[in-house]
């Protein structure tokens, strides 16, 4: 009942993050932040021993715990790692129950859902992260022995919220954008919230290697169009001339059908003139 006594204890912050990364592997975290300024029911011992009593649980629990006093709040830091992030939803759950957070008889199990990969529109890596929480579960987790009056003035000190890290940029989500791998979502104590994000990695590259692919292809295209068109447009003219040449050649004729014919005319307009007879043809004998 000591977590219910310090969850009274003035504003009370219980944010659950994860970071997800290339390799598959996850980190998920509870943080709770504490006000130093407790009214009434907490005595400061009574702090200390639940921290106590929380930091030697998840130690044996195998997570990682790490306290913080500053700006007025106590804030703690139990870490969890896995080498498969998919079952995102098993493993925050896992988590909650193995700190001791969970104050209701038997697990809990506020989130569902997985992180999964794929393959990006125009190349790159997608990553989508597909979660939904129960935030009326998570807080009667958290405080499951309390009277009505309680949870009524309870509901209105203790924030909730959940926090992912993707890889690469994130570009569509459910939440607040902290930055460019990072959402925030705020889990309301009464209602289901669906925590979705996608994010992408090498995407800007591989669009800019496509129109880079794109605008050489096309030139491409234009040069060897244009060259073929040159080269129908001056095809007659270079038989022409490969025609020619073949008659410049050694031992070949030296002048054209035409050429012979006109040849042939002025030869005879010559003899004409001349009044001379042809040369008879020599006996074919």
């Amino acid at each position: 009942m000591l977590i219910v006594a310090v969850l009274f204890s003035a504003c009370v912050d219980v944010e659950i993050g994860s970071e997800y990364r290339l390799d598959g592997s996850a980190t998920h975290s509870i943080q709770i932040v504490i006000s130093q300024d407790p009214d009434e029911r907490v005595t400061p011992g009574q702090i200390a021993g639940f921290l106590s009593d929380l930091e030697q649980q998840a130690l044996d629990a195998g997570l990682e715990f790490t306290r913080n006093e500053g700006r007025g709040a106590t804030t703690v830091r139990i870490t969890g790692t896995t080498s498969d992030g998919q079952d995102a939803g098993a493993s925050i759950n896992g988590l909650i129950n193995a700190t001791g957070l969970n104050t209701s008889p038997g697990v809990t199990a506020p989130f569902r859902g997985t992180f999964t990969r794929g393959t990006g529109a125009v190349g790159g890596t997608a990553y989508i992260l597909d979660l939904s929480v129960d935030g009326q579960l998570l807080f009667a987790s958290l405080a499951s022995a309390v009277t009505d009056d309680q949870e009524a003035a309870l509901r209105e000190t203790l924030t909730m919220h959940y926090s992912a890290t993707l890889p690469g940029d994130i570009t569509e989500t459910t939440g607040e954008q902290l930055n460019d791998s990072t959402v925030r979502w705020e889990i309301p104590p009464d209602t289901e919230t669906q925590l979705q994000a996608t994010s992408r990695t090498g995407g800007s590259g591989s669009a800019a290697l496509f129109i880079v692919l794109g605008v050489a292809a096309i030139v491409a295209g234009i040069l060897i169009a244009a060259g073929l068109g040159w080269y129908f447009a001056r095809r007659k003219r270079l038989t022409n001339a490969l025609g020619g040449a073949l008659h410049r050649l050694p031992g070949q004729r030296t002048i054209t059908t035409e050429g012979a014919w006109v040849a042939a005319r002025i030869g005879g307009l010559t003899r004409r003139l001349s009044r001379t007879k042809p040369d008879e043809p020599a006996d074919e004998r």
